[in-house]
């Protein structure tokens, strides 16, 4: 620095020098905001798009049936499980308010295992097919009301089936109380609106029961419409728009390791993006 500066001194200069930096620290500096590669949106909404399609294809149901390996479970046990009081149906796939391809639906299953897995609850792996299309899903013999709901917090699920019904996780139902199981032997291409799984012999059976009047799950009066029950809550939208779950693309060299959920649990190898 030079002191050349008409009435200015080196020491004047220093004094000035450290007050503006001073008063640099003091103002909020400028965030650097994450980068969106793309070919990777480009990417995941061509795969999304092909996920569905597959998925529709009246032989999706079918062809993973046959590809299934018989459960442990006879149809006694099968019908014991669904009609005990605490028994659920989940899943990992197709999390609400997010695009997903082949890959992350996987993934996802695979973390959903997992997480049941680490809870010690006992499961079955059940296929089925509702309004068309195809999903994997998970019965679970028994589990409680807030395993249940953290379950479809973690994985951005609208709803798990229990024995009063679908619920969603803040209680709302669509009632299916007094309702039989409808259980039957097969799957064809026609078959829908049911879960099915190959039992221990081998022999593959649907099962299903008949939805009925949505409820209110805080017990307040008032109709519930089948709108705003299928709807999403209003902190799901926000989970969605801020990544419900960190974005992990293995294909890009990035850390395969465990990913920190919002709730702060690890779910290893688990990505997933938002709706585009």
């Amino acid at each position: 620095m030079q002191a050349s500066i008409v009435g200015e001194t080196p020491a004047s200069l220093f004094s000035q020098m450290a007050s503006d930096l001073r008063a640099s620290e003091s103002k909020p500096k400028p965030q650097m905001r994450p980068t969106t590669n793309i070919d990777d949106i480009v990417d995941l909404k061509t795969r999304s798009i092909a996920e569905e399609s597959t998925r529709k294809d009246p032989q999706w149901l079918v062809k993973n049936i046959d590809e299934s390996q018989p459960t442990s479970i006879d149809r006694a046990r099968l019908e014991e499980i669904l009609n005990s009081e605490d028994f659920a149906i989940v899943t990992g796939e197709f999390p609400q308010l997010q695009s997903v391809g082949s890959a992350e639906n996987e993934q996802a299953m695979t973390a959903a295992k997992q997480w049941l897995e680490s809870n010690g609850l006992s499961f079955h792996e059940v296929s089925g097919r509702f309004d068309g299309k195809g999903e994997r899903s998970l019965l679970v013999e028994s589990m409680t009301d807030t395993q249940m709901m953290e379950f479809l917090d973690l994985f951005g699920q609208h709803s798990a089936m229990r024995s009063k019904g679908l619920v969603k996780k803040n209680g709302d139902y669509q009632s299916m109380e007094g309702a039989e199981w409808v259980i039957e032997e097969g799957v064809t291409e026609k078959t829908d609106n049911t879960s099915a799984m190959k039992l221990s012999d081998g022999t593959v059976v649907t099962f299903s029961k008949e939805g009925g009047k949505f409820v209110r799950g805080d017990g307040s009066e008032g109709e519930l419409s089948s709108d705003d029950f299928w709807g999403a809550l209003p902190e799901d939208k926000v989970k969605s728009s801020a990544l419900l779950l960190t974005f992990q693309k293995k294909s890009r060299g990035m850390d395969s390791g465990s990913m920190v959920t919002p709730l702060g649990i690890l779910v290893p190898e688990l990505w997933i993006s938002p709706l585009l």
